[in-house]
């Protein structure tokens, strides 16, 4: 829950929330957006026009549609002219444009609907972890873009390479409130002294922890006995995902450096498979990380 939050986001801002799971910033996102009742204002300025885009924002599109007539009704009189153009840019052409959105992948999906709502005339954007279900062309797509975007930003994200120069601010949420870094998300990690993500969800429970009070019932000797074993195999299972965690986030990178290269990409993108095994391996370290945080609460629970 945020109490007595107060901040301002003027034209340009490019702007990361970033914090511990529960700390409120995809709520205030949605509080930002309308979705949810809150106390307090949110006040928007004279002729903003806000646009929001959710991690599941692909299932809003409409399935009988085909990608070309999803596009052309979001077009307005500056890019109807342009559609086809337009959607080349986000990798349809030809009679890809002709496929209904219900035969697209998940991949596919989330492009049309980065591609629709970048076409409306939105001077503020809130986007709430878009690149979960995203894959790398898709990912790469949606930040080129976003470079591109003279409006506002507001970004909730986990990914640090996604938000390494896109931003230049950072809100951290904690404790209820928040506090501002200027800079981009490597700037706020080397500022708090931290590599990645993961030691700032660790640092924030941990200084959570050291305001909790310490004192518990002294517990039999079996029972701690058991308590010190469950706290092994937890700490083991933590070390080993994370180990997981950094090997496979280290090949993504090395993928993704390649990919930069249009020689590279080219080389890459013709490969059978690639992009299928690339998306296979974005999930497996989706998956990582939810259960190592799902360890890191079982290990809070135990201390």
């Amino acid at each position: 829950m945020l109490n007595k939050v107060n901040i301002e986001v003027v034209r340009g801002d490019k702007i990361a929330f970033v914090s511990n799971n529960g700390e409120g910033k995809s709520t205030l996102t949605k509080m930002i957006v309308g979705e949810i009742d809150f106390t307090g204002e949110i006040k928007l300025g004279h002729q903003v026009k806000m646009g929001y885009y959710a991690q599941n924002q692909a299932e809003f599109l409409d399935e009988d549609l085909t990608v070309l007539q999803t596009i052309e009704d979001a077009a307005n009189e500056d890019t109807a002219g342009n559609v086809r153009s337009i959607l080349g840019s986000f990798l349809f052409s030809n009679d890809e444009v002709k496929k209904k959105v219900k035969v697209l992948s998940g991949g596919e999906r989330a492009r049309v609907a980065l591609c629709k709502l970048l076409l409306e005339p939105i001077n503020l954007l809130i986007m709430d972890e878009p690149t979960n279900h995203l894959d790398i062309t898709s990912k790469e797509l949606l930040k080129k873009a976003l470079h591109n975007y003279d409006g506002s930003l507001v970004v909730v994200s986990h990914d640090r390479e996604f938000l390494q120069g896109l931003t230049d601010k950072v809100y951290e949420f904690k404790n209820q409130n928040i506090k501002e870094y200027i800079g981009d998300i490597d700037t706020f990690l080397e500022e708090k002294d931290l590599e990645n993500f993961k030691q700032l969800e660790s640092s924030q429970k941990d200084q959570k922890n050291s305001k909790q009070d310490k004192s518990k019932e002294q517990l039999s000797y079996n029972q701690q006995k058991k308590q010190n074993k469950d706290l092994k195999k937890l700490q083991n299972r933590i070390s080993k995902l994370e180990k997981q965690i950094a090997t496979l986030e280290q090949s993504q990178k090395l993928i993704d450096a390649d990919l930069a290269i249009p020689e590279k990409f080219t080389e890459l993108s013709q490969k059978e498979g690639f992009f299928k095994e690339y998306e296979k391996n974005q999930q497996k370290l989706q998956e990582m990380e939810a259960e190592w945080e799902k360890a890191a609460v079982q290990l809070e629970a135990i201390k």
